[in-house]
């Protein structure tokens, strides 16, 4: 089996991407749901090719990086590898759009490290909403674009959920300074 991955929507120049990549059931076998042996992983990467750090694959019920030249399972990887976080910068006014070709639905959004109340509860003042669009690929895609992030946001890390086919999902995003 091979997946049809697409090339993703159209992003403007300020727009950081993420490819939320979703491997079906029985794509790759899975022995231990959640726990995969380093085998099945580098089948799911010959499958996936070489995606961008920041991408998250979703295998096996767990979303991982690819880091490093393997995958790397999620929250671990973002300490060992920490361009697997995505970062927005705030000189270039970045946002962020995450899409998929996988139906998906942001939950939430909420602080990584949530003692430092000074700083936002959310990086943004309203939940992206995901849209589909064409693609004329590989059918539609779904995509969340995000709006700036508000000035307090900045010099911290945040951790998005998404479902998707079931799952959840919660890559991890930083908005910097720098």
């Amino acid at each position: 089996m091979t997946l049809k991955l697409s090339a993703g929507p159209v992003l403007a120049a300020e727009e950081r991407g993420v490819h939320i990549i979703f491997v079906p059931d029985g794509a790759v076998s899975c022995g231990s749901p959640g726990n995969p042996t380093d085998d099945e992983l580098t089948k799911v990467a010959e499958l996936v090719g070489f995606p961008a750090p920041t991408d998250i694959i979703v295998f096996c019920g767990q979303s991982y990086h690819f880091a490093g030249e393997k995958l790397k399972k999620h929250p671990g990887v973002h300490g060992t590898n920490p361009e697997t976080v995505l970062k927005l910068d705030r000189r270039t006014h970045d946002r962020a759009v995450w899409w998929s070709e996988t139906q998906f639905t942001i939950t939430g959004i909420a602080q990584e490290h949530p003692q430092n109340s000074r700083l936002a509860p959310s990086p943004f003042a309203g939940s992206p909403v995901t849209t589909r669009e064409p693609d004329s690929t590989t059918g539609p895609l779904w995509v969340a674009r995000s709006p700036l992030p508000t000035n307090n946001a900045y010099g911290q890390e945040y951790k998005i959920t998404f479902q998707m086919e079931g799952r959840t999902i919660d890559p991890n995003m930083e908005c910097g300074n720098n």
